[in-house]
């Protein structure tokens, strides 16, 4: 995976297969010919999917929508959505569920099996090794926000609220199975001598706070970028 990569829960993908094992290896050997005969020598993702010009944004074409392999997959906490089983061919993968992070879908990308492994400075094996067990990294963008979150309370018979410093807050955000859970970085973290605690580039997500003390008033002071809280 690579190093900045971000696991992302709740991305679901589906699979299109576009040729068969023989129509691949066909391909693959530059054999492959299209419907009046003419060599195929290249095959991308343009083939299969189609562009709305004014939105950008990239479909299947409807042709092959009846070659939908199983069923959508969705991706676990550890970011992955893992396809078995799956028999020797070219597919497009298409993400068909964004989960509430996400600004834009994964654009549709093709995946062989078995694919060639890529070729490298010192030496070129592409077409010599076969990888059967593929693994790709698809990237969503995600909306990301800060947020100052505020301790005030009141002190005998004052009216007016003040900042209490030294007060512990967790944040929680409920994850697309409908459960809450901590936010890693904002757990049990302490307000400082204003009373506020900060969290940077949160992902747009519900969140809540966790009750800690009764009678005491917590106010959310600045929400910026793309974040939002429910």
């Amino acid at each position: 995976m690579p190093d900045d990569a971000q696991l992302l829960e709740g991305a679901g993908f589906t699979i299109y297969k576009v040729m068969d094992a023989e129509q691949l290896k066909a391909y693959y050997s530059g054999e492959a010919t299209d419907g009046e005969g003419n060599p195929i020598t290249t095959v991308d993702i343009d083939t299969y999917t189609d562009t709305d010009t004014s939105t950008g944004k990239v479909t299947l074409k409807t042709e092959y929508e009846k070659n939908k392999v199983g069923n959508e997959v969705v991706t676990k906490k550890d970011g992955v959505a893992q396809f078995n089983g799956l028999k020797l061919g070219l597919y497009v993968v298409v993400e068909t569920t964004t989960p509430p992070a996400v600004t834009a879908p994964v654009t549709p990308f093709l995946v062989s099996v078995p694919m060639t492994a890529v070729s490298t400075a010192e030496k070129s094996n592409q077409g010599e090794k076969w990888l059967y067990d593929i693994k790709v990294y698809p990237k969503n963008a995600t909306a990301k926000g800060d947020v100052v979150l505020k301790k005030v309370g009141f002190t005998g018979s004052k009216t007016a609220a003040e900042a209490l410093a030294g007060v512990k807050f967790t944040l929680q955000w409920k994850n697309p199975s409908g459960e809450w859970e901590n936010v890693a970085k904002c757990v049990d973290q302490v307000t400082d001598s204003s009373g506020e605690i900060t969290v940077k580039d949160l992902v747009k997500v519900l969140t809540a706070l966790l009750k800690l003390r009764a009678q005491t008033v917590v106010t959310l002071l600045t929400k910026v970028q793309s974040m939002f809280l429910k």
